[in-house]
């Protein structure tokens, strides 16, 4: 009788330390299943014995004596982490516009005539562009007979009083007079050609304007420039800064 209780022990013990299950292991580490206490009080986990990613399987693993203290230093998976992009990441390097140009014609005497004219403007001034808060404005328009010239559109910040917004930080948004804009080059590609959705963005922070006393009313309006030559504007959009 006490031969056979010894065999019943020997084979409890090899079925619970055999082959470890092949299993997905999250933390490269412990394999946090099976876990077993002999008779001797050890308690026993699978460990695989190398390098182990999110979603793939061990498949080489034995079972180690491990504590308690063991099991909770095990790394948790880490974290989800949402996707980048050019709105909340600073370090992307998405450009605000590519080659977005498209030839068109037109039978209207503007065909004939070299210059430029805005169509229409829409901002957005609850944006996020490159993890920074600002105002995002998407134009649309026109340059004739300017193929493979270098072209600038801007957006010009004032006050209610249609005074300029003065840049007094780093330089970066102000014109050659320094008042705040936002802007960009482009050049047209074809004889003809329309720009749709062209984006300016600017950081609130860029705007200068202290909000401490209570809200401030702002404009801008878009001016469309070759070289000296102003070839469009815009009226004054207006706009609450809070």
């Amino acid at each position: 009788m006490k031969t056979l209780l010894i065999v019943a022990c020997f084979s409890l013990a090899q079925i619970a330390y055999g082959q470890c299950p092949f299993v997905k292991d999250g933390s490269t580490h412990y394999l946090n299943i099976g876990n077993v206490i002999t008779a001797d009080g050890v308690k026993k986990v699978c460990k695989c014995n190398h390098t182990v990613k999110v979603g793939e399987k061990c498949n080489s693993a034995a079972w180690v004596p491990v504590n308690q203290s063991q099991l909770l230093e095990v790394p948790p998976a880490p974290a989800h982490r949402p996707e980048t992009n050019e709105y909340n990441d600073p370090n992307d390097t998405t450009p605000l516009n590519g080659e977005i140009d498209v030839p068109f014609t037109s039978p209207s005497l503007w065909a004939s005539l070299e210059g430029g004219r805005i169509l229409g403007c829409t901002p957005n001034y609850a944006f996020q562009w490159k993890g920074r808060n600002g105002i995002m404005i998407y134009a649309t328009f026109e340059i004739n007979r300017l193929q493979g010239a270098t072209c600038k559109i801007f957006a010009n910040f004032q006050y209610e009083d249609g005074s300029p917004i003065k840049d007094d930080q780093d330089g970066k948004f102000d014109s050659k007079q320094g008042n705040v804009v936002t802007g960009s080059e482009f050049t047209p590609r074809y004889a003809q050609s329309r720009f749709s959705n062209f984006r300016l963005f600017i950081p609130l922070e860029e705007l200068e304007v202290s909000t401490t006393a209570g809200a401030v009313s702002l404009k801008f309006y878009l001016s469309l420039e070759s070289g000296e030559r102003v070839l469009a504007t815009t009226p004054a959009y207006e706009f609450i800064l809070k």
